[in-house]
């Protein structure tokens, strides 16, 4: 009976298989706050450039302004109309390398990417191990009377935990009100000014992730 009782409990625990290990992994990149309001896609983009080592192509040392003259085609800094911080962020992710290295007259590189959807807890593990940030686009609950009820983009950098307990390391560059702040209002820590630690499922469900830039990496 007793070894009964052993084999049962062996092959039990084996089933089971050893608990998923917990860890704490951020990448090296400091949150960057929009030089301008409502640019979130300009800060984004000047986070993952910088973190690439991309230089900065404005003739006004003004990294996001540079970006800005990139998707626009101008020289003025200003924003590109019609186009959602989400699409303003892919066509920096895409383009802006090669053309930042041909201004200064250096062999153009390009940026491998992909889109999608909100990916899961394991995907965005990975995606942290290989050092590769990730761009989620969220809408984030209008909590003040001066807010927009607008798309805007944030980086996760980070994560604590494992694929059944993920918290998220997070990168936003908007600037919130003092008790307006929809991170603080769903229990997420400020680690430092314009960074957060979020669980993953109330940064899908209360900051309204909705689609994602990952596999970002130079060729």
């Amino acid at each position: 009976m007793k070894f009964s009782r052993w084999l049962l409990g062996a092959i039990f625990l084996g089933t089971l298989g050893p608990a998923p290990a917990s860890a704490d992994y951020t990448l090296s990149i400091l949150p960057i706050d929009e030089s301008i309001p409502g640019r979130s896609w300009a800060a984004i983009g000047e986070m993952i450039m910088r973190y690439y080592a991309v230089p900065n192509a404005s003739v006004d040392d003004n990294y996001q302004c540079g970006l800005a003259n990139f998707l626009t085609g101008g020289e003025n800094c200003e924003a590109p109309t019609k186009m959602s911080a989400f699409n303003a962020a892919l066509d920096i992710v895409d383009g802006f390398q090669p053309y930042a290295f041909a201004f200064f007259d250096e062999p153009p590189r390009q940026m491998r990417w992909q889109k999608g959807g909100v990916i899961s807890p394991a995907d965005l593990i990975h995606e942290i191990e290989l050092e590769r940030p990730v761009v989620a686009a969220i809408s984030p609950p209008k909590m003040s009377e001066t807010d927009t009820d607008k798309q805007q983009v944030a980086l996760i950098i980070g994560y604590r935990g494992d694929a059944t307990s993920l918290q998220l390391v997070v990168n936003d560059p908007r600037t919130y009100e003092f008790g307006a702040d929809p991170y603080i209002d769903v229990g997420a820590q400020s680690l430092e000014p314009w960074q957060y630690l979020i669980s993953y499922d109330s940064f899908v469900r209360d900051l309204r992730w909705s689609a994602t830039i990952h596999h970002i990496k130079p060729e």
